[in-house]
């Protein structure tokens, strides 16, 4: 499993008019839903309440945007015993760990499971995960803890 933490979402792409970030948070989660053939399954959050979450928040269109990538097929990975339940519940785990123990009530997320790329004769599962960078209880910015090297390391004597 590859874990990667993608730059969509970030202060740097947030657009500068309100209509304009509605539109980019509805397309955020709709490249999330829109599959063919039954190819993307919701494994938490609601589609239409981070939307509008995204779209109207006050800190609106800042999310962090995550991908698990297995090279396994769907029956592969069943056959492990990790079926849609237990990535949704790997997921969960990654989620807490990022926000450091924040309460889940504090943040949304909505997180969905992708089986539309061929690999080996099956479909390989991906699974997309959005964090609102929005505290719900206060609506300040909330940034989940990311380790990274190059910067990290650099602060250390």
């Amino acid at each position: 499993m590859i874990i990667k933490h993608l730059k969509h979402g970030s202060a740097r792409q947030r657009p500068k008019t309100a209509s304009a970030r509605k539109s980019k948070a509805v397309r955020a989660v709709k490249y999330l839903t829109d599959k063919p053939d039954n190819q993307a399954s919701v494994l938490f959050g609601d589609e239409q309440g981070f939307t509008d979450l995204l779209a109207y928040g006050k800190q609106s269109c800042l999310y962090e945007s995550v991908v698990f990538s297995f090279e396994e097929t769907v029956e592969e990975l069943e056959a492990k015993g990790l079926n849609k339940t237990a990535l949704a519940e790997e997921a969960e785990d990654y989620l807490n760990t990022l926000m450091c123990g924040l309460d889940r009530s504090r943040y949304d997320a909505f997180c969905v499971m992708h089986t539309d790329k061929e690999v080996n004769g099956g479909r390989r599962v991906d699974v997309h995960m959005l964090i609102s960078k929005e505290d719900l209880a206060t609506g300040n910015q909330i940034t989940p803890y990311l380790h990274d090297d190059n910067n990290d390391f650099k602060r250390k004597d």
